[in-house]
């Protein structure tokens, strides 16, 4: 192979990975799930005593570990709730649409 398709196999090679690097990487719901060894231990730990303590072991430590803080905060489902005003404005929005068509 020339020189010149040598070079664009490779880029194309490096492409792919670098392109598929975010959908192979695995993620647990939290990395404190397994026990871990090390920094990532202190994290759990730091995790453990509230987002306060996790985030000042990250911005303390960034340097030594360049830790993610959202790789070691709890993951917490936000549940939305309706409206308490919900049903009046449903009651409303059915009596204008019913007087709209009664005329």
């Amino acid at each position: 192979m020339n020189r010149i398709k040598l070079n664009a196999l490779g880029a194309l090679a490096a492409g792919m990975v670098l392109a598929s690097a975010p959908f192979v990487s695995a993620h647990a719901e939290s990395r404190c799930d397994v026990p871990r060894i090390g920094g990532e231990a202190r994290a759990c730990a730091a995790a453990a005593q509230g987002p306060t303590e996790l985030r000042r072991f990250v911005e303390r430590t960034r340097a030594i570990y360049n830790f993610y803080y959202w790789d070691y905060a709890p993951h917490a489902v936000a549940t939305v709730a309706p409206a308490p005003e919900a049903a009046k404005l449903a009651s409303a929005v059915t009596e204008i649409s019913n007087a709209a068509t009664a005329k």
